[in-house]
């Protein structure tokens, strides 16, 4: 009696939350996102293995920091053309993450990377296909900045000196 009693708490419009209990919800349905992101179309041949151990690829990319691109200017002025979906930064996340891999870097650069970005999906994601990352801050408020990611198979990190750039 009393499951039932906190199972119809859960289905009430209260907002009381009965921890231990199972609690599902109906979101509606998933909507698919666009079947050829442009990065595919840019990828018809993705990056091949290096095989001689001396050479090495090198990536730069600027991924557009969340805090820039999922503000109501962003979307309405500077992206007006782009479908608010596709500047989720979910999405786009995954996005990257994908491109990254498909080109097989060996050294991989990153602008305007978010700090959670970086923390809690960059690093731990690229961790496991075989790198390691540093992320440095840009100077002022923001929380976004610069990310370098190696591949440890082919590079150990000596040491990091962060340079704070400040325009006059």
């Amino acid at each position: 009696q009393q499951q039932q009693q906190q199972q119809q708490t859960l289905n009430s419009s209260s907002s009381t939350v009965v921890y231990g209990e199972p609690l599902t919800a109906d979101m509606g349905p998933v909507r698919p996102g666009p079947s050829h992101p442009a990065a595919r179309l840019r990828q018809l041949n993705p990056g091949v293995a290096l095989l001689e151990p001396w050479r090495f690829r090198v990536m730069s990319y600027n991924i557009l920091a969340d805090q820039y691109a999922g503000t109501s200017y962003a979307q309405q002025v500077l992206f007006k053309y782009c479908s608010t979906e596709l500047l989720d930064n979910n999405y786009r996340r995954q996005l990257v993450l994908e491109e990254v891999l498909r080109y097989q870097p060996d050294i991989c650069c990153l602008q305007e990377v978010d700090d959670k970005v970086f923390a809690e999906f960059l690093q731990p994601q690229l961790r496991l296909a075989g790198f390691r990352g540093h992320f440095t801050n840009k100077q002022g408020r923001v929380r976004e900045g610069s990310a370098a990611f190696w591949r440890t198979s082919k590079w150990a990190c000596a040491a990091v000196r962060d340079v704070k750039l400040r325009v006059r």
